[in-house]
């Protein structure tokens, strides 16, 4: 027997509370990158020489936090991806078990199907011997009661 069952396939959900924080990384990647982006647009609108420099300082700080946040994300998947692999793993394993354990079931219901077939002709055999007695068998003499 196998432990997969209708209640672990039900319960057996560990990873969707690293799914949802997967997510919100990659949205967070995401904000961060268009960020960057705006805040590069905004530096050829102004014109002053101070101006630029203290957005390039921002713009260098909110590109290291993206490079972290692509960093993070780059390892979740990474462990996302071993995850997924053990699972396939087990789940290879589980159905080599079942195939098995058909293979076995076939196996008896041959043996079964065989023996069957086997009563099935015996049950032929008397059935014919009955046919071929004669509907009346002859009675056995009677013995009187002094005998």
């Amino acid at each position: 027997m196998s432990d997969f069952t209708p209640s672990n396939r039900v319960n057996g959900e560990p990873g969707r509370p690293r799914r949802i924080l997967r997510w919100s990384l990659l949205l967070l990647l995401a904000v961060a990158v268009g960020a960057v982006l705006w805040a590069s647009n905004r530096i050829g609108d102004e014109s002053s020489p101070v101006a630029v420099v203290r957005p390039k300082a921002e713009l260098v700080a909110a590109a290291e936090i993206a490079d972290m946040t692509a960093r993070e994300a780059v390892a979740n998947l990474q462990q996302t991806i071993q995850e997924l692999r053990a699972e396939q793993q087990r789940v290879a394993e589980q159905i080599s078990g079942l195939q098995r354990q058909i293979s076995a079931e076939q196996g008896e219901r041959k043996l079964l199907s065989e023996q069957l077939a086997g009563l099935s002709a015996r049950v032929d055999s008397l059935q014919g011997s009955n046919a071929a007695a004669p509907l009346n068998p002859p009675q056995p003499a009677k013995k009187g009661r002094g005998q």
